[in-house]
């Protein structure tokens, strides 16, 4: 293992001066040395694949008293830009970080269920840890969010809750 005071320096110059594709691998490896870059990981919640989710919750959990304000903010964006799909993540990784706010407000009964909807169908794809989804869904005490979360862990498909290790 090599001395954080060889390898941030080295991981800092890296994010300054590469290209945009590595950024968010090296906000990643930035982050494991308390050096959270939160709003470019934030920025990027919309176009991050599945496999990235676990990342994301990791690399933010290390600032989350700075990371859940910024995913509030981001998804009060989403809300008026009304988009559902990264509302629901953002409100997934909040939730993941301890803030179930988000995702309850997304789940409550309303006349329209667009965003409860959104919530189920997103987060069936976008949920990283499944466990630890499942230990989040009996820990709820919100009856509409324990249901949307046990229909997200429902509807994952049984090969991947055999495996699902991340």
């Amino acid at each position: 293992e090599l001395p954080r005071e060889m390898v941030l320096p080295e991981l800092r110059q890296q994010f300054n001066d590469g290209d945009e594709s590595r950024r968010i691998r090296l906000a990643y490896g930035l982050a494991g040395f308390g050096d959270v870059r939160v709003d470019l990981l934030v920025s990027k919640v919309a176009t991050c694949s599945p496999d990235e989710v676990d990342n994301l919750v990791q690399a933010l959990g290390n600032s989350s008293d700075e990371a859940v304000p910024a995913l509030e903010t981001a998804a009060q964006l989403a809300d008026t830009a009304e988009d559902w799909p990264l509302k629901s993540r953002l409100a997934m990784l909040a939730l993941q970080l301890g803030s179930p706010g988000l995702a309850r407000q997304m789940c409550q009964p309303q006349a329209d269920p667009i965003q409860r909807t959104s919530f189920i169908e997103e987060c069936s794809s976008w949920y990283g840890n499944l466990s630890r989804l499942a230990r989040l869904a009996a820990e709820v005490d919100d009856g509409p969010l324990r249901s949307a979360l046990a229909i997200v862990v429902g509807s994952v498909p049984a090969a991947y809750q055999l495996v699902d290790d991340r």
